[in-house]
């Protein structure tokens, strides 16, 4: 397979993973969206670098939480942070925070959800691109209403 194939089958389903991710969906759509994000995951992996890794691994992680799977969420939020970040914009250090806040969230981890937010808005307060920012900050609002409402999954469904 090319690498412009690779490239291509990554970002539709990278982007269908998130048009899935943004509306109510049936048991199988759940399944279509790990399928989703897995593939897109697998695809980065063939021709991206450290940055496409760690957003494919932050990709499935969120899957997982959205879906209230805590112990895989966690994983591959971690996994995401074992990349190599030193080159990687301040927006994706905020947004890795972020997925791991939400996996911790999941997970019922409420030290671990809190110091990672923390960690998500220290990296945003440097971030210098306002759309960016403020992109990454509505995420991160959204984790922080479901932390103060109670409103997460303290059980794993798998």
């Amino acid at each position: 397979m090319s690498e412009i194939s690779h490239k291509s089958i990554a970002a539709q389903t990278y982007n269908a993973c998130w048009d899935l991710l943004e509306r109510p969906r049936t048991p199988s759509e759940d399944l279509a969206l790990i399928e989703l994000a897995y593939t897109s995951r697998y695809h980065w992996k063939q021709i991206g670098g450290p940055q496409e890794w760690a957003i494919s691994d932050w990709m499935v992680s969120r899957v997982y939480a959205t879906l209230g799977h805590a112990t895989l969420a966690v994983a591959h939020a971690a996994a995401a942070h074992a990349h190599d970040a030193r080159a990687f914009p301040t927006w994706l250090i905020a947004s890795l925070h972020e997925g791991s806040a939400r996996a911790a969230l999941i997970a019922n981890d409420l030290a671990s959800c809190d110091e990672s937010i923390s960690a998500a808005r220290t990296a945003l307060a440097s971030e210098s691109d306002p759309a960016d920012a403020a992109y990454i900050q509505q995420q991160l609002d959204e984790v922080i209403g479901l932390r103060h409402a109670g409103n997460h999954t303290p059980h794993e469904r798998e």
